[in-house]
């Protein structure tokens, strides 16, 4: 009978270990992924900052087209010429980030 209850007990020790086990590894693999989800939020927050940054250079640009074409038509080229170099010296010491 005592042979019966320490079988048992290790039985019962043997099983709840393994499940012990089993919770440990689900839960490394819940914080693996956690942590990759992680990463592909901020690479998608990255993204669209990324986004919002070319629309906002894309409406600058084509402002600075209609500016140009507005003093084309009415044809102050020195003007043009100006605003011109005025951009150029602008986008060149612009600082790029990455």
């Amino acid at each position: 009978m005592i042979a019966m209850l320490i079988f048992t007990g290790k039985m019962g020790l043997l099983y709840f270990w393994q499940k012990h086990k089993i919770l440990l590894i689900e839960r490394q693999k819940y914080f693996v992924e956690e942590q990759q989800v992680k990463g592909m939020k901020m690479r998608l927050e990255e993204a669209e900052n990324f986004y919002g940054s070319i629309c906002k250079v894309r409406h600058e640009m084509k402002n600075h087209m209609a500016n140009m074409k507005g003093l084309v038509e009415t044809r102050k080229y020195r003007e043009v010429e100006e605003y011109v170099w005025k951009m150029d010296r602008l986008w060149r010491n612009f600082p790029i980030s990455t």
